[in-house]
């Protein structure tokens, strides 16, 4: 039991698979009665002092004490239950000779945007993930808050993405192994660690453990016309014609206390919307020049995504809505997007609902 052990797969009670945040600690067991638990892609790691008697595992350290049931152990793998919901799957870490990488890894990735294949997302999709360099204005605690940066995941199906998961990440070093961490910034629907085994200026590889199974992974980096993009953004647009992208999930809500507006199906068919984004990084959509909503505005740095950032005030509080719009195409006479917008379904109820537009720039009324 005296080693360093990964974890690979996190299940419930009944076999179901859990995304736990457990799949982010590598365990060591050492000589002198110790655990070290290290947060992987992070420098961080907690000590306790441990017990074993029989299938009982007795650990205790400034915060407290508490048993974990052993319910297998042998050279190869160590199976421990936390809890009903927690059942951790360990095996040996990785024996690997890498030297260490990480400051390279680090500027490969902060602030550009990669692919990524082989992950625990849906095959068939294509993900994007932009790599940040600092935290931003994302809630961490410390001291994590010094050793992790900020990411968006997007998923990409029909050349649009309609899936955007705010994450966290995080690279170093550990047991001649360079490793990579990516989670979920809320909740727990992603707790991943890749395993770096090359890096080229393109090129990341590496493998993952999803579901207890060794997953080949490979990060390529996104090329961008970023620059000439942006550029063609910077003007206003008016609505051309549209379509609609069914769904077969249809979400509906009430506004926020009628402080959020809404577009009507009558505002597309009769296209009455523009959009205009200027130089200040402010953006505003209108209807027949009436404003609907503003806000900031920036290209991500694949080129391929707007995320959009309006602000309300209702009843004392600072509410924030965060959309993106998939840039399809675009060039100095025409824009095509992909998004998923509110519209006003009845008085005081929203519906979701998704859309490819196109725009050409507004005629210069002077």
């Amino acid at each position: 039991m005296n080693k360093t052990w990964l974890p690979i797969k996190v299940e419930d009670f009944d076999g179901h698979i859990n995304d736990s945040a457990l799949k982010l600690y590598a365990l060591t067991f050492t000589d002198s009665a110790c655990l070290i638990s290290r947060t992987l892609g992070t420098s961080l790691e907690r000590i306790s002092k441990y017990n074993l008697t029989n299938d009982k595992l007795e650990l205790s350290d400034e915060l407290g004490s508490g048993i974990v049931d052993i319910l297998k152990l042998t050279r190869g793998e160590l199976k421990m239950q936390f809890d009903s919901f927690n059942i951790v799957t360990y095996i040996p870490f990785p024996d690997e000779k890498y030297k260490d990488q990480t400051a390279a890894i680090n500027d490969q990735l902060a602030n550009e945007s990669w692919y990524l294949k082989g992950s625990q997302f849906d095959m068939k999709k294509e993900v994007l993930i932009e790599f940040k360099d600092s935290l931003e204005d994302r809630i961490v605690k410390p001291p994590l808050r010094k050793e992790l940066n900020a990411a968006v995941i997007h998923t990409f199906e029909n050349n649009y993405s309609d899936f955007h998961l705010r994450s966290i990440w995080g690279v170093n070093y550990f047991d001649n192994t360079n490793i990579i961490s990516l989670s979920e910034l809320e909740g727990n629907g992603l707790n991943s660690t890749i395993i770096i085994t090359e890096i080229s200026d393109s090129l990341i590889s590496g493998y993952e453990f999803i579901d207890g199974d060794k997953s080949l992974i490979q990060l390529s980096i996104a090329k961008t016309n970023f620059d000439q993009i942006n550029k063609f953004l910077l003007k206003e647009w008016v609505l051309k014609g549209f379509e609609e992208v069914k769904d077969e999930y249809g979400e509906y809500w009430s506004s926020f206390g009628g402080v959020e507006k809404g577009l009507k199906m009558d505002d597309l068919e009769n296209n009455k919307i523009s959009l205009c984004f200027n130089k200040n990084q402010l953006f505003s959509i209108k209807v027949n020049r009436d404003t609907l909503t503003h806000g900031t505005w920036r290209l991500s740095n694949s080129g391929k995504l707007i995320e959009l950032t309006s602000r309300y005030l209702e009843d004392g509080h600072n509410l924030v809505r965060n959309h993106f719009l998939t840039m399809i195409k675009i060039d100095s006479n025409q824009m095509k997007i992909f998004r998923r917008e509110n519209i006003e379904s009845s008085e005081g109820e929203f519906a979701r609902v998704k859309f490819i537009e196109n725009y050409e720039p507004a005629i210069d009324d002077n």
